[in-house]
This record gives C-alpha cells, sequence and structure tokens, in this order.
C-alpha cells in the first residue's frame, strides 16, 4: 500500500501535437554512400575528433551561407524509431545479456549522429512512446526499470520521455497516434512511407532514405501500383545493425547508472511520501505484451540427418540444448542497467547493410 500524505496530489497533463512541418532537400551524393560509412560510437572525445570544425572547412564564408548551402545538400533519411529503438535493446541483450526488455532511445543518438552530416534526419515513433502510461513509455518500463535521466513523472498516472520531447520541440520526431487499420498495418509504419514515397515523387531523383529493418509486408501506396512502391521500397529502405561490445562491469562499479524511481532517484510527486506501481504506474500503453524483462528460453538445434533404408531421404532431428547462462551482470541482487548508460560508454558500431 502507499503511504499518502494529508494533501491533494497536483496533477499535471497536457496534449501532444505533432506539427506537419513539409522538409525538403536535395543532394548531389549517391544513396550508396550509406553502405561505405560506418561509424564507431567510442568515448565523446573519440566521436569528436571525426569532425572538423567550421573554420577548418569553410574559412572565410558567412555562417548563414554555410548553413543555407548545408541544407540544400543534405537529403532526407526518415528513421523507423520503434524499429530502432527496440534493434537496439535486443543488441544489448545478445551482448551481454541485459535485464530489460524496453525500447531504449540511445539508438536515436546513435542513429542520429551516423546521418546528421549528410542528412536531414526526420524519426516517426508512436505517440505513447513520449508521453503516455509507464509500461509501453520509451526509456520507461516499470518504476525498477525506468531511466530517471530521461523520464519524467508528469501526474494522473503519465508520464514523459524528455529526451523524445526535446527531439519533437526541435522537429526531429512525428509523434503518431499508434492505431492499426483494418489490414492491420501501424499507423507509424503508414505514416513514414507515406509521407518518403510523397516526397520522393516530388524530387524525382534519390534523395530519400528509410531507416529500418522492417521490411513493410503488405504495405502500399495510392499513388502508385503495387509493384512500383515494392520497387520504390526495396531501393530506399536500408536496413541496420548495431554491435554492442561486451562491457566490462567490475570496472565500472564507481559509475554505476542510476535505474528506477526508487532510491531517491526520483521524487515521489505532491501528496505521496512514496512511489506506488497500483497509482503511479499502472496499465501499460501496450497491451499485447506487458513484459518489461527478457525470459530466458530454451533454444534448440536443427540439424539433418540421413534416415537408414527406404528411399534414403532425409529427416529434421530437434536436438534440445541447455538454456543460456545468464551473465553475472549484478552485484548485491542489483541489476546493472545497460539500457540506461550515456552514449558514449558503450561499445557500439551502427552501420547500414
Amino acid at each position: 500500500m502507499c503511504n499518502q500524505l494529508n494533501m491533494s496530489p497536483s496533477m499535471a497533463s497536457s496534449v501532444i501535437s505533432a506539427s506537419d512541418r513539409s522538409t525538403t532537400a536535395t543532394a548531389s551524393a549517391s544513396i550508396d554512400m550509406i553502405k561505405r560509412r560506418r561509424i564507431r560510437i567510442g568515448t565523446r572525445s573519440d566521436c569528436a575528433v571525426t569532425k572538423a570544425t567550421k573554420s577548418e572547412i569553410n574559412i572565410g564564408i558567412d555562417d548563414d551561407e554555410e548553413e543555407e548551402e548545408t541544407k540544400k545538400k543534405k537529403k532526407l533519411c526518415y528513421i523507423d524509431g520503434a524499429n530502432v529503438c527496440w534493434a537496439y535493446c535486443a543488441a544489448l541483450r545478445a551482448s551481454n545479456n541485459a535485464l530489460a526488455r524496453i525500447p531504449v532511445s540511445t539508438a536515436l543518438e546513435v542513429v542520429l549522429e551516423y546521418f546528421e552530416d549528410e542528412y536531414e534526419c526526420v524519426i516517426f515513433a508512436p505517440k505513447h512512446y513520449a508521453r503516455g502510461k509507464l509500461n509501453g513509455l520509451c526509456d520507461g518500463g516499470n518504476l525498477k526499470l525506468l531511466n530517471p535521466k530521461k523520464v519524467v513523472y508528469v501526474g494522473n498516472n503519465e508520464w514523459e520521455n524528455v529526451y523524445l520531447m526535446d527531439l519533437f520541440a526541435m522537429n526531429k520526431l512525428r509523434l503518431i497516434d499508434r492505431q492499426t487499420d483494418s489490414r492491420g498495418r501501424a499507423a507509424d509504419d503508414l505514416a513514414i512511407l507515406d509521407e518518403a514515397f510523397d516526397k520522393s515523387l516530388a524530387e524525382k531523383h534519390n534523395t530519400v532514405v528509410v531507416i529500418s529493418n522492417d521490411k513493410y509486408e503488405g504495405h502500399d501506396n495510392a499513388l502508385a501500383d503495387k509493384k512500383s512502391f515494392r520497387d520504390w521500397l526495396k531501393r530506399t529502405r536500408k536496413s541496420y545493425e548495431f554491435d554492442v561490445g561486451k562491457f566490462d562491469i567490475p570496472n565500472f562499479i564507481e559509475n554505476w547508472p542510476k535505474v528506477g524511481a526508487l532510491n531517491g532517484n526520483l521524487q515521489p510527486p505532491d501528496g505521496f511520501d512514496e512511489w506506488c506501481e497500483e497509482k503511479h504506474a499502472s496499465g501499460s500503453s501496450r497491451p499485447w505484451s506487458k513484459e518489461v524483462i527478457w525470459i530466458d528460453r530454451k533454444f534448440v538445434s536443427k540439424k539433418k540427418k540421413k534416415t537408414r533404408g527406404g528411399l534414403g531421404g532425409t529427416r529434421m532431428v530437434i536436438t534440445p540444448t541447455p538454456p543460456t547462462t545468464r551473465t553475472k551482470n549484478d552485484i548485491n541482487g542489483v541489476s546493472f542497467a545497460f539500457w540506461n548508460l550515456d552514449l558514449g560508454i558503450l561499445d557500439v558500431n551502427f552501420s547500414v547493410k
């Protein structure tokens, strides 16, 4: 039970309204340049030395002229925010057996770092990633897993991701009500493909890329026949990969990342002396899957083995293998929050296929 003080809690609420800012950009560089680029996100200082300053590149050119010239040269990059955030979470699980099964916004920092020099980037994400119930919020999950640097309580059982809201304020993020149509297609997927296709038609040449590992099966566009649209999507959509290095926890013990709202990481709202899941973090924005931690599963290996006699065909033999061994990533029973590590601490390689 929650201990409530004798005062009314103050609740704040607001409505997110996605802006319809249209962007235009042209470029002379080939899309194939993406395949040849690869960024290594090491420390922040490592990243900084790879970028020359304005004065080193354009001596004597006015900043306004340079900015306008840069904008003209940039192509458009549409980023499937949900797909990218979940892919990064899966990479943390694969590399370091990270516990949290939630969308992680650090993925967007990595992808923007990779593309923004040459592309004008626009991220599409479900609205509840930025504001909504804690279970479903990006960097949220529950009171024990949330990232206290990026997540705040706004009242009335609603939470907000301040990093995503900053991107929204800078017009780098479109927030979409995640509903599905009669064919089961998500609204954010439809929105990103519709805008990218419209821009491609307007520019009349390849100045647009869509970053997603989703193949968007079953999607089409009213302005093109199915084959033409699928051909366009095959040229435009670029898949990607996060390669996260193994992290040495003992050497990082003094800088243990904060995780969750408890233990003083976040101050309880007015009227409460402690956080209460029933009042502050109940329900979910993604009722189809409320799980917020990975569950160890038993994997099986499939091997073909020839049968004896008969026609000499083959049969599939399913050989059970032991469950994966969980990496020891906790001290004194507290799980290490890989998902809350700042950009530059983990060794992350992002590449476009």
